[in-house]
């Protein structure tokens, strides 16, 4: 990591550089995410109009987050942070830390659901509109649908709708378990033709869930 990231994150308080720190430390991760809640729950009660920027800002490096290496990890924890009030749960040898409860409640309010559903039909109108797999590849947007989709498994305020998110993101494509092209590139054309049809019966429920 470059000494300017950390002068950025220490001495400026930059929230780009916290960020990226915080993508390559579990702990940290998680508290990044707990205080972009904090930022995102300010920016979303103001009435200023400039605060859409920043709330655009906070949402993507949220995603960013909950999608970098240690996303299944932070959100497994999560979920089973409300099934036990342990502050942390051993899974192969890792320590693995909860997410704190009023981080949990936010993300699993209405208002923040709808904004992940909201934000996952725009993903998969994008990647809809590709032409082939390269253009697919290029555009990178894969990730940001599995992402969405761990999200609304974990944090849906419908139990139905968590089941069938959680469904969605591990249904078989092409003899893959779909969640996997969130972190690698589609190969074949018969791969494309497989996610492209899972991207619109997904589509699908989310329209019927608007």
């Amino acid at each position: 990591m470059k000494t300017v990231t950390y002068l950025k994150a220490y001495l400026l308080n930059s929230t780009s550089a916290n960020v990226e720190l915080a993508l390559k430390d579990d702990t940290k991760n998680i508290r990044m995410q707990s205080k972009l809640i904090k930022k995102l729950e300010k920016v979303n009660n103001s009435e200023v109009r400039y605060e859409l920027k920043k709330a655009q800002k906070y949402n993507d490096q949220l995603t960013a987050l909950r999608g970098g290496k240690y996303m299944f990890r932070a959100l497994d924890a999560a979920e089973r942070s409300e099934k036990s009030a342990a502050s942390a749960t051993e899974t192969q040898g890792i320590t693995k830390p909860a997410l704190p409860p009023e981080m949990i409640g936010f993300m699993s309010s209405p208002k923040q659901v709808n904004i992940t559903m909201n934000q996952l039909s725009g993903h998969l109108d994008a990647i809809l509109a590709c032409a082939d797999r390269d253009a697919v590849n290029a555009q990178k947007g894969m990730r940001k649908v599995t992402t969405a989709l761990q999200y609304l498994s974990n944090f849906n305020t419908s139990a139905e709708d968590k089941k069938n998110a959680h469904a969605l993101l591990h249904h078989s494509v092409a003899d893959k378990d779909f969640c996997i092209f969130g972190n690698n590139n589609i190969d074949t054309d018969v791969q494309y033709d497989a996610v492209m049809a899972h991207l619109s019966t997904i589509k699908s429920w989310l329209d019927k869930n608007n």
